[in-house]
C-alpha cells in the first residue's frame, strides 16, 4: 500500500476514534456541519457507509461523520439519500444530522455524489 494511502487510513482512524464518545450538550441538536457532536450513527469513510446496515429506532436522529471530506479536501462531500425518498441528509462534509423515519422498515440509501455509494437504514420500533 503506498505510503500516501497508509497515511489518510491512519488519519482517518485517528479522527474517527477520537470522535465517537464526544458528549452533547443535553438538549443540543446538532444539525450544521460544524455542530458538536454526540453518538455517531454513521462513518462516511473510504466511500463507503459505516456500519452497513445501520440500525436506529423510529423518529430518532441519526447522526453521521463524513471522515472522506474531513480527510481529503477535494471530495465535494456525500450524502445519505434514501431511495424512496424518506430522508435526506443533503451533500454534506463534516457531521450532519437527520430524523430516521417514523415508520419501521427498511431503508435503501445511496449518495447522490457518489451513485456507487450505497447503504441500508433499518428502523425498528
Amino acid at each position: 500500500m503506498p505510503k500516501r494511502s497508509l497515511f489518510l487510513l491512519a488519519a482517518t482512524t485517528v479522527l474517527v476514534a477520537s470522535l465517537i464518545g464526544t458528549s452533547t450538550p443535553a438538549g443540543a441538536a446538532p444539525t450544521r456541519d460544524d455542530a458538536p457532536i454526540g453518538t455517531v450513527d454513521v462513518v462516511i469513510a473510504a466511500f463507503t457507509y459505516l456500519p452497513d446496515p445501520v440500525v436506529e429506532r423510529a423518529g430518532r436522529r441519526v447522526t453521521a461523520i463524513n471522515v472522506d471530506s474531513t480527510v481529503v479536501n477535494a471530495i465535494p462531500g456525500h450524502s445519505i439519500t434514501a431511495n424512496n425518498g424518506a430522508f435526506d441528509s443533503g451533500v454534506f462534509r463534516g457531521v450532519r444530522s437527520f430524523r430516521a423515519p417514523r415508520r419501521p422498515g427498511l431503508y435503501p440509501f445511496h449518495c447522490i455524489v457518489h451513485p456507487f455509494m450505497r447503504g441500508l437504514l433499518v428502523v425498528t420500533r
